[in-house]
């Protein structure tokens, strides 16, 4: 086969653009994986990134590169109903089988780690996606704070959201 020939260059041509293309889609699952173990690693009490460290920065630019991408309009609704929904199950997790007092103590054990730690780190994660609103219309925030009500709270027993109510209206005003 002659590779001078014009039959040729346009299969090379070809291959080459094959090979950029395969690279470019090896990439973005290559990010996209980064950020689900980051999320995932955040409600599971382990260092950002972990394993492997890495930095918001260098995060924050797999989003954006996954932002100019054919899936960027699914990124927040992906976010919704899979990282977060899989994040708050395992925090669910940790409440699960208490009851009484020590169900409202490890509770609010929970929401501090998620409202004080968590929430400010997936806030700073997905800060990319502040610039485009999700396919929802609701920020990280928003979606984070009633995936907290919807899959730990309002999923506990009866008896312990009953009991935190109890709680809850003995607290002096504000």
């Amino acid at each position: 086969m002659d590779l001078t020939s014009p039959v040729s260059a346009p299969a090379i041509a070809h291959a080459a653009s094959s090979s950029r293309l395969m690279e470019t889609q090896s990439s973005r699952n290559e990010d996209w994986n980064t950020v689900q173990r980051v999320v995932l690693s955040l409600f599971q009490q382990k260092a950002l990134g972990t394993p492997g460290p890495i930095d918001l920065y260098e995060l924050n630019q797999k989003l954006l590169n996954l932002m100019k991408t054919e899936i960027a309009p699914f990124l927040g609704a992906y976010y919704q109903e899979q990282l977060l929904k899989r994040g708050m199950i395992v925090m669910r997790e940790a409440v699960r089988e208490e009851t009484g007092q020590s169900l409202l103590d490890l509770l609010s054990e929970v929401w501090t780690r998620f409202y004080g730690s968590i929430l400010p780190n997936l806030q700073a994660t997905f800060y990319p996606l502040t610039t485009s609103p999700t396919s929802s219309g609701m920020s990280i925030r928003n979606m984070s704070l009633i995936g907290f009500r919807d899959i730990i709270v309002m999923k506990m027993p009866v008896k312990g959201r009953m009991a935190m109510l109890v709680v809850l209206a003995e607290l002096p005003a504000p």
